[in-house]
């Protein structure tokens, strides 16, 4: 993937932004962080890579596309 987020830092942004954060409302210092993103690839986060992702929407879809179990009254 390896496009540049910026975020401002709130709730659980950084269990997957790796990149350092600008404070909640700092216009300032998220432009600056924009700035400093352009033209870069931004490391991806453990578990969000190409690969983890598509293996996880397989699952996902295999999931849904199974038939639902049909329920067994007892005797």
């Amino acid at each position: 993937m390896g496009v540049p987020v910026v975020t401002w830092a709130s709730g659980g942004v950084a269990d997957w932004h790796l990149d350092p954060q600008a404070a909640g409302g700092d216009v300032p210092a998220l432009a600056r962080a924009l700035r400093d993103a352009v033209g870069r690839r931004a490391p991806t986060a453990t578990g969000f890579d190409r690969p983890s992702l598509m293996q996880r929407l397989v699952g996902l879809y295999e999931d849904v596309a199974a038939p639902a179990p049909i329920p067994i009254a007892p005797p």
